[in-house]
């Protein structure tokens, strides 16, 4: 018998970083992401707090030989590895045609006393169905926002009224490596990404922005997620 506990709120609202708080006490536990980047990220996270951690996804294994967790995308859950806490990320993905099968499942089969469902508030009738279907208890909590998230009053009009800490969103590779070009040739230093890079490179693409190494990022909608 499981207890949920559904963290449901926008970005940058500490959903993340409230259940990866708990699943580093814990003495065994797993996270589960849509995307290798993300599994990566708190596979790291994990290791920063000196936890025994591995990591599994559909192309790379870093496996510690004392493992008490796991870090792995959402198909990789091991229902036979009892855990105390499990974490899964993107919940409102229950409902996407393509993948949702693999959130159905690991909602309703991760072996875990304590498990966090970290996501959109939009997903919580969904949540709240699946739960009585599968039994436990359900405990929702609601968190907004720590920073304000404002519309321009007007378009952008020019590359040239870029500003430093900007962002563009691209739908393709080849849209992406186009306006990267456009944007260095206004003088910004720039970071790209998109989703066939590997983790590590996308990852040190987002650090190099958030060092300050580079002034605009050009991605794909990729970024919307970790």
């Amino acid at each position: 018998r499981r207890h949920f506990i559904a963290v449901l709120g926008p970005t940058n609202s500490g959903k993340t970083h409230m259940a990866m708080e708990h699943l580093a006490r814990a003495e065994s536990g797993v996270y589960l992401a849509p995307l290798r980047l993300l599994a990566l990220e708190n596979y790291n996270r994990l290791r920063a707090a000196d936890v025994a951690v591995s990591l599994v996804t559909g192309e790379q294994r870093k496996l510690h030989p004392n493992a008490t967790h796991v870090a792995s995308t959402v198909e990789m859950l091991n229902p036979n590895s009892v855990v105390e806490v499990a974490v899964i990320d993107e919940i409102q993905l229950l409902e996407d045609p393509d993948r949702g099968a693999a959130w159905t499942a690991a909602v309703c089969g991760v072996p875990a006393s304590t498990v966090y469902l970290l996501g959109a508030p939009t997903t919580k009738e969904a949540i709240e169905s699946l739960v009585r279907r599968v039994g436990g208890t359900l405990e929702i909590r609601h968190v907004e926002r720590m920073s304000p998230l404002d519309m321009e009053k007007r378009p952008l009009g020019s590359l040239r009224n870029l500003q430093p800490g900007d962002m563009l969103i691209a739908f393709s590779r080849r849209e992406v490596l186009n306006w990267r070009d456009q944007v260095v040739e206004q003088g910004f230093p720039v970071s790209a990404i998109y989703g066939n890079l590997s983790p590590e490179v996308r990852q040190a693409q987002a650090e190099r922005f958030m060092s300050g190494e580079t002034q605009i990022v050009v991605g794909t909608d990729a970024i919307g997620m970790g």
